[in-house]
């Protein structure tokens, strides 16, 4: 998977957190972009979100981290393959954004004769930056790599007929005869979501305007959550799009004009496309969590009253996922007013912001 020459030296990234992690740490990876030019960047993390980076050219190499390269560095180095081995050799920097307790991953980079290296979770309590983008940049100033200052979508593009590259959001502009309107009803723990009923109402409110189609989506562990808001929608006319793999997802989520969800992996990638995203928080802190950008509208609702995350799981009254559905919609309609002028204004303009560098032909 190694797309450059073996001249060019290598900078590790471990990072073995979820998807919505993995998303926060994406402005961190750029930065170090910009201060390691000639490197070849080398990804360890969970393979869909890694597949995902690595379409976005984000980085250029990508290993499971269910396989058994961390693990073997944990060990004491012992390489699976002789291409990992000759990898590592060239690597001359590595960060981490992990813990290592007990200091096995720390020898084990020594052993594979990585020069220079970072080891530090994101969520240590050292760290003195509030959100996640920024703690994972704050890892690297002991490098000197300087956060920057823009932000920018991830890109994907697809390919015509004709197998020339042509933006996704193009494709969508172009052929648009419809408002399209994403709906995931999950999230990674089913105390950040909202009840199937109430997220019913929601959508037979944005459904009774013409010219809109709903679409819910999500991934396996979400299959309940879908279930039960179905169930809500009897007589609603809703595509599903569930169980597909997440770059399969994202280069559909590029398309439409507005994603609604909650504090999920899901979110985060919709708003990391530069899709116009509206996200529900509750018993989450978005200063800490929340996606970034002008297209994303963060809604929260009463303050959550339980100090701790078991309080949470406990908690029957859920007062924090209280939204009233005129509060939502009226953001979704703020939101989709605001992709209405991006389109007008300069779609093409927009669409290079947005997807424009890799052809998907799969």
């Amino acid at each position: 998977m190694v797309r450059t020459g073996s001249d060019r030296p290598n900078l590790l990234i471990i990072h073995p957190g979820t998807l919505g992690d993995v998303v926060l740490s994406i402005e961190a990876i750029r930065s170090l972009r910009q201060g390691f030019p000639t490197h070849t960047f080398l990804l360890v993390s969970q393979s869909e979100v890694g597949r995902l980076l690595l379409e976005c050219g984000e980085v250029d190499v990508v290993w499971a981290l269910e396989g058994p390269f961390l693990g073997d560095l944990q060990a004491g180095f012992h390489p699976a393959t002789p291409c990992v081995e000759s990898v590592l050799r060239l690597c001359t920097h590595a960060v981490c954004w992990i813990s290592d307790q007990n200091g096995c991953l720390a020898e084990g980079l020594k052993m594979a004769g990585v020069g220079e290296f970072l080891i530090c979770s994101a969520k240590a309590g050292h760290l003195k930056s509030t959100h996640m983008s920024d703690r994972f940049s704050e890892v690297l100033q002991a490098w000197g790599v300087s956060p920057l200052q823009e932000h920018r979508p991830l890109s994907l593009s697809l390919s015509n007929r004709e197998g020339s590259s042509v933006s996704a959001h193009n494709v969508a502009v172009a052929n648009r005869r419809e408002t399209t309107i994403v709906v995931h009803p999950g999230s990674g723990s089913p105390h950040k979501c909202c009840s199937a009923k109430w997220l019913g109402q929601v959508v037979r409110r944005l459904r009774s305007v013409p010219g809109r189609k709903i679409l819910l989506c999500g991934g396996p562990a979400d299959e309940i959550a879908l279930r039960n808001l179905q169930g809500e929608l009897y007589g609603i006319p809703c595509e599903v799009v569930c169980g597909k793999d997440l770059l399969s997802l994202a280069q559909r989520l590029v398309q439409v004009d507005l994603f609604l969800g909650h504090d999920s992996g899901l979110t985060h990638v919709a708003a990391a496309l530069g899709v116009h995203t509206v996200a529900l928080f509750g018993p989450t802190d978005p200063a800490r969590w929340g996606p970034r950008g002008p297209h994303v509208s963060i809604l929260q609702g009463p303050q959550c009253r339980c100090e701790t995350w078991e309080k949470v799981q406990r908690c029957g009254s859920k007062i924090c996922l209280d939204f009233s559905v005129d509060q939502v919609v009226q953001a979704i309609e703020q939101q989709l007013a605001r992709a209405g002028s991006d389109s007008a204004e300069s779609p093409h303009h927009h669409s290079q912001e947005r997807v424009s560098s890799l052809a998907l032909s799969k």
